[in-house]
């Protein structure tokens, strides 16, 4: 075990490719937007003109580790060559979401009509862009967690019309 950097426990990310003594490329995170490389040194790899969170949110595709996403604050900016990035080269999908704090991706073999990438933000909304590593904009194919928010709502209310004064248990959920 060896020690590359301490801290308050922002992310870190191992890549598949490996340096000359058969160690990983590390992606590290520190407070306040820095990101940093290693390979054989850091490399610095912090967008350009970016502001972050306390914690800095970053999310390295686990299955095609060319591909790495960076939160500033509601921008989101990705690259898909991870191993070259530099602060200049980063692509920048622009802004429209309220402080991006978690990102994942469909996994498996990468399909444009079947791959996305899902992004929570703080305001509790789950969004899910298609198609990301061709992505070149921000755009948005759904607000998935508010949308089946919508319609728990709904169901609810059609629930309580149905049953004023019954109460049910959905024993299927239940577990001993």
């Amino acid at each position: 075990m060896f020690k590359l950097a301490g801290g308050d426990g922002v992310g870190v990310a191992l890549g598949e490719d490996h340096d000359s003594d058969g160690n990983p490329t590390i992606y590290l995170g520190t407070q306040n937007g820095p990101i940093f490389r290693f390979i054989t040194g850091y490399t610095s790899i912090r967008p350009t003109g970016t502001s972050s969170q306390f914690v800095t949110y970053f999310y390295l595709d686990p299955d095609n580790n060319n591909v790495l996403y960076y939160a500033a604050l509601s921008r989101l900016l990705k690259t898909n060559n991870a191993l070259t990035v530099t602060p200049t080269t980063w692509d920048d999908l622009g802004a429209g979401l309220q402080n991006i704090r978690s990102m994942a991706t469909t996994r498996g073999t990468y399909d444009p009509d079947n791959s996305y990438l899902f992004i929570g933000d703080q305001g509790g909304n789950v969004l899910r862009i298609k198609d990301p590593q061709n992505a070149t904009s921000l755009v948005i194919d759904g607000k998935i967690l508010h949308h089946l928010l919508q319609q728990l709502q709904k169901q609810a209310v059609l629930e309580k019309k149905r049953n004023r004064h019954r109460w049910t248990i959905d024993h299927s959920i239940v577990r001993t």
